[in-house]
């Protein structure tokens, strides 16, 4: 990225990540550590994680896999032999940082839970990401990005116009859960720098999806009933070629808008005088805004939106997005050889080093292809992996 100086590259080298965790969350938790330069070996069991059957497979990968697991190395362990338990229990010990997203007590059953682990290694930090916590409850429950959704109130605030709660088509609480439980570990890493112990963090999903919805639900509390909405008008309206999302919040912004469009007499309707005015009549004054938005290209109305001071940006797809010239210009995207894949898209997550070509964490490995390295560095065979030699 263009402020590549100020990133935290190398700032967790030397430190050795054992991410035993599954799915998206955890995954990409340990996958921001192994960016800043942290050793993360991700161990797996003979199948593999699920996320790497997430979606659609292009020869063996997909995306989800692939970007959760940039700069690792992948181990597969048969847990269930006790050659397998034993690596598993080897790599821990000797960890700086575990990751884990089973339920509440899995790990225990292995004897790999915290409080065991850190008889033998008090520094160590272990992040632990569960759907809704250790205790109470729901702690035994399973838990998807769609179940956390709809319990934190997610689908409840995205309701379509016939009042139907809908799913945002992508798993954002489980990558919310990814960023709280990185920033909670360095945090973590900074207390333990003065005091030397470690501690277990828990990151239920449940809290990473409510914790961005503060400011609705207290809304709600003080209305006693849905939030309202901020902006009238607001959102996307179809011109004749695409979409064009704006944002309208101030007297003067209408009326700018009304004039761009050539729709002037609207600044006068009473129905639409005020915001609260505005909010209240939405449906109507988004059907008398359509027509005169699908008379424009979506070209030239944002040039002229912009130059009369309306807030608004044409709705793109991920094609229109990667070939942005400004998220081109300035980094926001990059393209990597992909050793499989060929070509790839990817975004740096800010504050995180660009991806260079070659390094490590500008990689994702296959199914145990890294058994056997990892094995001969803790003197193990490769007994422990019933059958993949990596």
């Amino acid at each position: 990225m263009t402020m590549s100086g100020d990133t935290f590259e190398g700032a967790l080298d030397g430190l050795r990540v054992v991410d035993f965790s599954q799915g998206v969350a955890g995954p990409n938790a340990a996958m921001m550590m192994a960016r800043c330069g942290a050793d993360v070996v991700k161990v797996e069991p003979p199948q593999g994680d699920w996320s790497r059957v997430l979606g659609e497979s292009y020869g063996g990968d997909n995306p989800y896999a692939v970007t959760g697991n940039f700069g690792k190395r992948s181990v597969v362990l048969d847990m269930k032999t006790d050659e397998g338990l034993s690596a598993a229990r080897r790599l821990a010990e000797g960890a700086d940082i575990v990751v884990e997203a089973f339920r509440p007590g899995v790990m225990a059953k292995f004897g790999l839970d915290y409080a065991t682990l850190a008889t033998a290694n008090p520094g160590l930090i272990m992040l632990s990401i569960t759907g809704f916590g250790q205790t109470g409850p729901y702690r035994d429950l399973p838990a998807t990005d769609t179940v956390l959704q709809a319990a934190s109130g997610f689908m409840h605030l995205n309701a379509d116009g016939t009042g139907r709660p809908r799913k945002l088509d992508l798993v954002i609480v489980d990558y919310l859960a990814g960023l709280h439980g990185f920033q909670m570990v360095l945090q973590s890493l900074l207390v333990r720098a003065r005091t030397g112990r470690g501690r277990h963090l828990d990151c239920p999903l449940l809290q990473s999806a409510a914790s961005i919805q503060a400011v609705k639900a207290l809304e709600e509390h003080l209305r006693g009933g849905p939030p309202r909405m901020l902006y009238a008008p607001v959102g996307a309206f179809a011109t004749s070629d695409g979409f064009v999302a704006v944002t309208v919040r101030l007297d003067s912004h209408f009326a700018a808008l009304c004039r761009t469009l050539g729709c002037p007499d609207l600044v006068a309707d009473e129905r639409f005088a005020t915001l609260e005015l505005r909010v209240q009549n939405v449906t109507a004054l988004d059907e008398a805004l359509a027509p005169h938005f699908a008379r424009w290209s979506r070209a030239e109305l944002a040039a002229a939106l912009a130059d009369a001071g309306v807030l608004n940006a044409a709705v793109n797809d991920y094609a229109a997005y990667v070939s942005d010239p400004h998220v081109t210009a300035v980094g926001m995207l990059q393209w990597i050889d992909h050793p499989r894949l060929g070509p790839i898209p990817v975004t740096p997550t800010p504050g995180l080093p660009a991806f260079a070509p070659g390094a490590a964490h500008s990689a994702s490995p296959t199914l145990g292809e890294h058994t056997r390295e990892v094995l001969e560095e803790l003197g193990l065979s490769q007994g422990a992996t019933a059958g993949n030699d990596g």
